[in-house]
């Protein structure tokens, strides 16, 4: 029996001996790339770079989602969103299963600003790429599809400059938001349009159960996105239902939502964070979920509720 399985493994060890050499010499080429990009370290473009970077945080895409949820167009958001947190979603499940090291773990003090968990895909590169893909598609004007693509490319630069990412870690994730991209522009439509036909707790269940699938693959930093998709999904039938879509009809009322919603919304966070369990103590991850998907449905729903009040009493008074 052993002496059957021997060839087999004499040809298996060299392979994979070569492909562990391959990814080490595709890696070493990538921490050339970024002492290259280096080379030019005046402050003002270290400072500019990590201004870019911020760009493809969370924090500017919790800005920058409301805004187009509350001020540009509803159904616009709804589906960016959905797209948008189903390829995190994805980013953390690629990045656990190929475990790659950043940039600075190899070469230690490569990186000129903090980074944690592994580097491949990037989640920098992949999520604006989707971000501002999906509203270049939606919004079919040249004009903002020449800045979507100067965005979606120096995030991307900005990323393997401050060396915390190799450059075959933005192309891996390019090459993912991509298909996600392609597979919405395929199909997007068609499935909104079956999803329309179906009655309200036929949507209902079908989102329950594609959460439940995602919660399968359930991490610290995963279910998060998970809570925030189940909160995008129930806002949007909600909103839909009820004709909560409204846009606004003046400039005054685009910084008026804009002000109301986020101020709110960080209230709501603060006060769920204070209420709800701390990390380590019991039912901390569950009302974690929780604490997400009421943020997510403020947004979606709770929100487009105060705006038509307001907005209301404003033409009556």
């Amino acid at each position: 029996e052993l002496r059957g399985f021997a060839p087999i493994g004499m040809l298996e060890f060299p392979r994979r001996l070569f492909i562990v050499m391959s990814v080490q010499e595709i890696l070493n080429w990538g921490i050339d790339v970024i002492r290259l990009l280096q080379l030019f370290t005046a402050d003002f473009f270290v400072l500019f770079m990590k201004g870019i970077t911020i760009l493809g945080n969370e924090t500017a895409y919790l800005i920058m989602m409301p805004f187009v949820l509350w001020c540009v167009d509803f159904r616009m958001g709804a589906r960016t969103g959905v797209v948008f947190l189903s390829s995190a979603y994805l980013n953390f499940v690629f990045k656990d299963m190929l475990a790659q090291p950043r940039p600075f773990i190899l070469e230690p003090g490569l990186n000129l600003i903090e980074a944690s968990g592994y580097g491949l895909p990037s989640g920098h590169a992949q999520g604006s790429l989707v971000f501002f893909g999906m509203l270049t598609l939606l919004i079919r004007k040249r004009w903002f599809t020449i800045i979507s693509m100067i965005l979606i490319l120096l995030i991307a630069f900005s990323r393997v400059y401050l060396g915390v990412h190799f450059p075959t870690d933005i192309l891996g994730g390019w090459f993912l938001g991509g298909c996600l991209l392609f597979g919405y522009h395929k199909f997007g439509n068609r499935f909104e349009q079956i999803v329309a036909q179906w009655s309200l707790w036929q949507q209902i269940v079908f989102l329950v159960a594609t959460t439940g699938i995602m919660l399968i693959y359930i991490t610290h930093e995963t279910i998060v996105i998970v809570a925030a998709f189940f909160g995008v999904g129930i806002g949007t039938i909600l909103s839909v239902r009820f004709n909560y879509t409204q846009k606004p009809s003046s400039f005054s009322q685009h910084i008026l939502r804009l002000l109301t919603g986020l101020i709110i919304g960080a209230a709501i966070y603060v006060v769920l964070a204070f209420i709800f369990p701390r990390n380590g103590e019991p039912l901390y991850e569950p009302l974690r979920f929780a604490r997400y998907s009421i943020l997510v449905l403020w947004f979606t729903t709770g929100a487009f509720w105060l705006f038509r009040r307001f907005e209301k009493n404003s033409k009556t008074g």
